[in-house]
This record gives structure tokens, sequence and C-alpha cells, in this order.
């Protein structure tokens, strides 16, 4: 029994990018590596720009078709206010 194939296999480079190029390389070939997706910048920007929210990415058919993103305000606890006699 040899543990050398199992010591060198090497697992696949991570990332979105990569994930679909080793399932669909017909897809991959369309982009050229270089280039980021409008939807994928755009994500982007949202998330580095929101303090608390959701950022929703909706697919079909394998493809970004929409980006919605809800921002909310957060405010400190503080004690209600009472009516004063």
């Amino acid at each position: 029994m040899s543990t050398q194939a199992s010591a060198t296999r090497q697992d696949p480079p991570l990332g979105a990018a990569a994930n679909a190029a080793a399932e669909r390389p017909d897809r991959a070939a369309r982009r050229a590596p270089d280039t980021v997706p409008d939807w994928l910048d755009l994500v982007a920007r949202r998330v580095a720009d929101t303090d608390y929210g959701v950022v929703q990415i909706t697919v079909h058919g394998s493809r970004v078709v929409q980006v919605d993103w809800t921002q909310r305000a957060r405010f400190a606890t503080s004690t209600p206010a009472r009516d004063q006699e």
C-alpha cells in the first residue's frame, strides 16, 4: 500500500472562479481570468459600505441576475422616556 499518491495530491485552488472553472469549463472560458464581473464589484462595494445589513445575490440558470441590499441603522439602547408630572 502506497501513501505517496495521497501525500502528493494537490487540491484545486480555492475561490468561486476556480470552482466554476472546475465544474463548468465552458462557462469559465467565456471570461478572461483577469476580469472581474460587474456583479462581483457591486457586491464588494455594498459589503464594504454596510455596517449592518444584508447583501443578497439572486441566481437564475447559474448566472447572477440581481443584487439586493438592505442597510440597517443601529442605535444605542437607552431608558424609555417618562412623562414628567
